[in-house]
């Protein structure tokens, strides 16, 4: 294995815009494999945190998962573009509406919010945006930096 477990945590700083929900999933992929080979991902949330940051931060080891009081998040659904032949349109739809889907379970079983409440935040027609204080109470982060 390329992986050798160690009792040194990692820390990973995070400011973000977002992005592609693919990149996400392999970041989050990468933190849970360290996390299940025993080492611990302490994620330090700066500065702002939006879209695919938002997963990528709940991730982190539970009581590890920080972010400096001023830093601003900002949560949506799935967003993605369509072009082309009307059954390829189609099926990127069923594919956009799958990988919602999962980003809500994921966060469901990342912290305190239930499916009905992630789906009524990402369902809206506009973005939402936190504070340190609310993504604490949400269970995206554990503490203030």
């Amino acid at each position: 294995s390329f992986f050798k477990s160690s009792t040194d945590p990692i820390e990973l700083f995070l400011s973000t815009n977002g992005g592609s929900a693919d990149e996400m999933y392999a970041v989050v992929d990468v933190i849970e494999y360290l996390k299940s080979n025993d080492c611990e991902v302490h994620i330090r949330g700066i500065g702002k945190i939006m879209s695919a940051g938002i997963l990528i931060l709940a991730c982190g080891t539970k009581g590890e998962r920080k972010i400096g009081k001023n830093t601003r998040l900002m949560m949506h659904s799935v967003q993605g573009g369509i072009a082309g032949a009307f059954p390829n349109m189609k099926d990127d739809l069923t594919l956009i509406k799958k990988m919602q889907d999962k980003y809500i379970q994921c966060l469901a079983d990342l912290t305190n919010l239930n499916l009905k409440q992630l789906r009524s935040i990402v369902n809206k027609r506009r973005d939402t945006y936190l504070n340190a204080e609310e993504a604490i109470d949400m269970g995206l982060a554990d503490s203030v930096l």
